[in-house]
């Protein structure tokens, strides 16, 4: 009842919403955290699972705050990020799994417009002619996981948000007819740095912006193996982003899209963590039963010998060992080389340099004086003056 409120979920848990009538949890303070164990960690395993929807901001709280959740199995939107133009959600090391509603997480001004029920469908909005919808709320979304989730329109659902920030996340076998990631009514959209690997849609682009929306960045981005089921656009922008320049083709399904396609810029994934290089062709991946985050239908990288530090030690080291060799072995044969012809660093080795010292002890003994002495009967002595 409080702004600045933090709730922990005890590591472990598992909160079952499929028998919740009263809706979601509805988030409507500022500064309200909803945390996974004290350090908001995936790995502490916090799941919320089932019923129609899991968690709604609504009005315009600052700073909501959700850490290390494990939210799957919805029918309805897991996230109703309801609230109008003054209100910021941040979401971080969150995932969703195999929720089955219109978005895993849908951004809309439930505040100041149609309210958004369980018989309400987003179909409903492009129906309607001249149809206005109000600014809705800043949503990031940060180090976060979508996999294996089916929506009937896609896996995070945005209308006219001044501001969403996708960084660092994954999104994995997600089918929606509009994309991952639908960007409708005006948003502002700026995606750094995620990896959209498998993933099904009707409409081009694993990313969908309409003609009204803009991408304000798009920077480290990394798509493979995503695939365009619609009969027109099956080999349009698989692993780009669209921009919708021409028609309607969300309000108009009959209308053909125009518009252009912008590739995604990096060539591996580069999430921390991952180096996803492909993932199997099999959509129907499903959360395990303890909540952990499984990615067995991924393949990642394996790193060949060639990039790896072990085999550039090894040619550090084979080169240094091949350049002493080659020293030893100059050295080795100069020597020889000195002695065989005569010169030598060292005046007593080679053929010149034992001959000069042979002259030497020829001068030297020359040069001695030998004196006789005068001894007695039995013995001789000589003096030996070298004179040198």
């Amino acid at each position: 009842n409080t702004a600045g409120e933090k709730f922990v979920i005890c590591p472990d848990t598992v909160l079952d919403a499929t028998s919740q009538e009263g809706g979601p949890i509805d988030i409507q303070l500022d500064d309200t955290t909803v945390m996974c164990g004290v350090e908001g960690s995936l790995d502490d395993n916090c799941v919320i699972e089932g019923g129609w929807s899991h968690f709604k901001v609504s009005g315009s709280p600052k700073g909501v705050r959700f850490f290390g959740l494990t939210m799957r199995d919805s029918f309805g939107p897991s996230v109703i990020a309801g609230g109008n133009a003054e209100a910021i959600a941040t979401f971080t090391s969150c995932k969703w799994m195999g929720n089955t509603g219109e978005a895993a997480i849908l951004v809309y001004n439930d505040f100041e417009g149609v309210s958004y029920t369980r018989d309400t469908s987003l179909r409903d909005f492009f129906s309607r002619q001249n149809v206005t919808v109000a600014k809705s709320m800043s949503v990031n979304i940060d180090s976060c996981v979508f996999e294996g989730n089916t929506e009937s329109f896609a896996a995070v659902s945005i209308l006219n948000s001044g501001s969403i920030n996708i960084f660092r996340s994954v999104f994995l076998h997600n089918n929606g007819q509009v994309g991952t990631v639908s960007a409708l009514f005006e948003t502002s959209v700026a995606i750094k740095e995620s990896c959209f690997i498998n993933n099904t849609a009707n409409l081009p682009g694993s990313i969908f912006v309409d003609r009204n929306s803009i991408v304000l960045t798009h920077e480290g981005n990394f798509g493979k193996n995503n695939v365009i089921t619609g009969g027109a656009y099956e080999q349009t922008c698989k692993e780009d982003i669209w921009l919708e320049r021409g028609g309607s083709c969300i309000a108009n399904q009959n209308e053909t899209c125009g518009g252009m396609c912008i590739p995604y810029n990096a060539t591996e994934c580069a999430v921390e963590g991952y180096n996803i290089s492909s993932a199997p062709s099999d959509p129907g991946n499903k959360p395990r039963s303890d909540g952990k985050f499984s990615v067995a239908s991924a393949k990642f990288k394996e790193q060949s010998y060639t990039d790896s530090g072990i085999f550039l030690r090894t040619i550090i080291t084979v080169v240094c060992l091949l350049v002493v060799g080659v020293i030893m072995f100059i050295r080795g044969r100069s020597q020889r080389r000195s002695e065989s012809t005569g010169y030598s660093n060292n005046p007593e080795q080679g053929r010149i340099g034992k001959a000069m010292s042979s002259m030497k002890e020829g001068f030297r003994l020359r040069m001695m004086r030998i004196r006789k002495k005068p001894t007695s009967d039995v013995e001789e002595a000589y003096e030996v003056d070298e004179g040198m």
